[in-house]
């Protein structure tokens, strides 16, 4: 339980009240697109198994937001990226990993921070390997981990891998009328969710995972950039002294990010793209945050010397 984390009376008052306020507020399961019927759900959680081209046109599909129509071109593995081949040892080969706001859930291609930061390693590092990224939506840490080390296990061990986890009020079930994992929200009330977990589960299997991912990296010698996008689960895993885990808020009162985005010099140049502030959905950080998260960890691994 949380009083075993070695939290003060004062941060387990933060974790039992705060976070049940936020994930109320914003853990709501959103509905998901019918476009996302053949993807969400199914058995692409899991790296090995395979897209059906006769259900998935080109291994893609669209959603509409409203007005806006939004493509998305997957890989036979349901992610959004080129197709995953074994990796070159000659090259420095980065993953990325996280939700939907790495998948870039209602966003056009390239809006995401993972393909921001791709770009600005590109004038790090002469032989970059391919972008590769496992973002997918509504996963938690414990799904993120366990896709991970599968990709570790089938193409390779990257040299760098970089996690941009959600909130910890998420964890990986599975459905046995479906006969496929999906995932169980800390606050929903319907299905399996009713079977009430105590929100402090959910915390402890973000932990295991993160740990799991840590040390999995150092046996196989790769640099780990770990850190979450929610600043109440940041707050609370930062105090944790897990030592993968690097905050990218400034405080747990009225959070920053460590390096905010200059507007006229680093927003400007995009005002004319659509979704600058929020994604199609009006759920999802919109252009401006993912720049802003691109930004920050690619300042906090340099400050590190993670590069």
């Amino acid at each position: 339980m949380i009083e075993d984390m070695g939290l003060t009376i004062e941060e387990r008052f933060f974790v039992k009240n705060i976070s049940y306020g936020f994930l109320n507020k914003y853990l709501n399961p959103p509905e998901i697109d019918p476009a996302f019927g053949k993807i969400v759900g199914d058995s692409l959680v899991y790296l090995g198994s395979r897209v059906d081209p006769s259900d998935i046109e080109e291994y893609s599909c669209m959603s509409t937001y409203k007005e806006n129509k939004i493509y998305y071109k997957l890989n036979s593995h349901g992610h959004r990226c080129e197709e995953f081949k074994d990796l070159d040892d000659s090259k420095t080969n980065i993953l990325f990993a996280g939700c939907s706001a790495t998948f870039g859930e209602a966003l056009p291609e390239g809006y995401t921070w993972d393909n921001h930061l791709y770009k600005k390693l590109q004038n790090v590092y002469d032989n970059l390997g391919p972008f590769n990224s496992l973002g997918y939506p509504g996963q938690g840490a414990d799904h993120i981990v366990d896709n991970v080390i599968s990709y570790c296990n089938i193409f390779g061990n990257p040299k760098m891998i970089y996690v941009l986890l959600p909130d910890y009020g998420r964890m990986k079930s599975w459905d046995s009328n479906k006969q496929s994992f999906n995932t169980i929200y800390a606050n929903a009330e319907e299905g399996l969710y009713k079977d009430k977990i105590d929100l402090h589960n959910f915390l402890l299997e973000s932990v295991r995972s993160i740990q799991r991912l840590s040390d999995y990296c150092t046996i196989n010698n790769i640099t780990l950039f770990i850190t979450t996008w929610d600043a109440p689960t940041s707050y609370i895993l930062s105090r944790l002294n897990l030592k993968s885990f690097i905050s990218i808020y400034n405080s747990e009162k009225n959070p920053q990010l460590l390096y905010p985005l200059d507007y006229e010099l680093e927003v400007e140049p995009y005002s004319d793209y659509n979704f600058l502030f929020d994604a199609a959905d009006n759920q999802h950080y919109g252009l401006m945050g993912q720049l802003a998260f691109a930004k920050t960890i690619y300042e906090k691994s340099k400050e590190l010397g993670v590069i």
